[in-house]
């Protein structure tokens, strides 16, 4: 089971209770833990002992080590009718409960992004506050920088390389080789051109191929036909 990202407040009982055959894969961290004022109130209960408080819980759970304490400063919890959530009255429904945070809330920037979604429950991407101390764990921020002159250097030594096909011939200008099959001939003939040194000789190269194609197919058509 894994914790996470979490307000806990107990006023009565203990905020996490974990038992003993549960224990293993239990992951808890990145919580804010607050503690209500009553006697009965408690952090956690580990291995059967009570936590009242975080230090404790941590020491005797190994867990939460960096989860927060302390007042969460929700705006307002009971909403204008102060009434909590939904109680079967008339004077109330929970709509108006407002659970956001409120300015300095030790909630704020203390969870783990990358366990978050990219947005909040209200669909608002998340942000940080650069009026609060960062102690959760967020994205790296990358800022663009000039870097000034480029920082690829040009070496290397040039080199001829070779396909079945066609040749690259390292120099000032790019000299390609084909092959092409003549249709005028047996299929086992094949006929090399000379260098194409530019794009027009390319371009007729291309329309030499589309003529001998057409011919050829038209010679089949009259060998059927005949």
């Amino acid at each position: 089971m894994l914790l996470v990202n979490n307000i806990l407040r107990v006023d009565a009982g203990y905020g996490i209770s974990v038992d003993a055959n549960s224990q293993v894969g239990f992951q808890s961290n990145n919580n804010l833990l607050y503690r209500g004022p009553a006697a009965n109130a408690f952090i956690g209960l580990w291995n059967g002992a009570t936590q009242a408080t975080l230090a404790a819980w941590q020491a005797a759970s190994g867990k939460d080590a960096n989860s927060q304490t302390g007042n969460p400063l929700l705006l307002d919890v009971d909403g204008a009718d102060n009434i909590l959530g939904e109680q079967g009255v008339s004077t109330g429904n929970g709509f108006d409960d407002n659970f956001e945070l409120d300015a300095y809330s030790p909630a704020i920037d203390a969870g783990n992004a990358y366990l978050s979604p990219a947005k909040d429950i209200e669909g608002r991407d998340r942000r940080n506050d650069p009026d609060v101390a960062d102690k959760g764990a967020g994205w790296d921020l990358f800022v663009p920088a000039d870097q000034g002159a480029s920082l690829f250097t040009a070496g290397g030594t040039a080199k001829n390389f070779r396909t079945q096909r066609r040749r690259l011939r390292a120099g000032p200008g790019l000299q390609l080789h084909v092959l092409r099959q003549d249709l005028h001939q047996d299929v086992g003939q094949r006929e090399r051109l000379r260098p194409v040194r530019d794009r027009r000789g390319l371009r007729l190269l291309l329309r030499q191929r589309q003529h001998h194609r057409r011919a050829g197919e038209q010679r089949a058509h009259r060998s059927v036909v005949g």
